[in-house]
């Protein structure tokens, strides 16, 4: 390889090592290209459920539309990028997030589905156990007023008991009183 200074430019004259050395650095950029589409692919895939998470949280009931429309599902995805974790975001671009859960998105329209469905178990959990504590307590409160009404029931006898006996004794003693002449 020779090369000349003129002007202060350095004029490589050897072709044949530059087209060398610049097919060398296309295959590193190469190499470095599958190994960061390896880790964003992985990272991808490692955080689908999360992903599926937040889309769902994002777009509420429409989130399984708006993966079927690409223009929406990307401006979704823009959103949702913004509050994944910090490593997803510096193993991956936004556009590359963008274009990874359109690539995925087959996999995540079950992930969203099973999010709905388990929300609606929830929510007849929820009702049910309400459901329940209301009972349970309709029957406490019943139980508390058989409870109190027994309990009235052997005052209201006691004191009759009482009365009875008083007038009893009100009566005895007029009748043994001694009479005036």
């Amino acid at each position: 390889m020779q090369a000349s200074l003129t002007a202060g430019m350095v004029w490589v004259t050897d072709h044949h090592a530059m087209t060398s050395m610049f097919g060398k650095l296309q295959s590193i950029a190469g190499k470095a290209g599958n190994l960061a589409a390896q880790l964003q692919e992985k990272t991808v895939t490692e955080y689908l459920p999360l992903i599926a998470k937040l889309l769902r949280e994002k777009a509420g009931p429409a989130a399984i539309e708006i993966l079927n429309d690409p223009a929406r599902m990307t401006e979704l995805s823009r959103t949702v990028y913004q509050v994944m974790p910090m490593p997803v975001r510096m193993a991956i671009k936004e556009d590359a997030f963008s274009s990874a859960v359109l690539a995925h998105k087959d996999k995540l329209i079950p992930l969203i589905q099973a999010q709905i469905e388990n929300e609606h178990l929830d929510q007849e959990k929820d009702a049910n156990a309400a459901s329940q504590e209301s009972n349970e307590a309709a029957q406490a409160g019943t139980e508390s007023v058989a409870v109190k009404s027994s309990q009235a029931e052997i005052v209201v006898d006691e004191c009759q008991d009482h009365y009875a006996m008083s007038m009893d004794n009100t009566d005895g003693a007029s009748n043994t009183a001694p009479q005036s002449t």
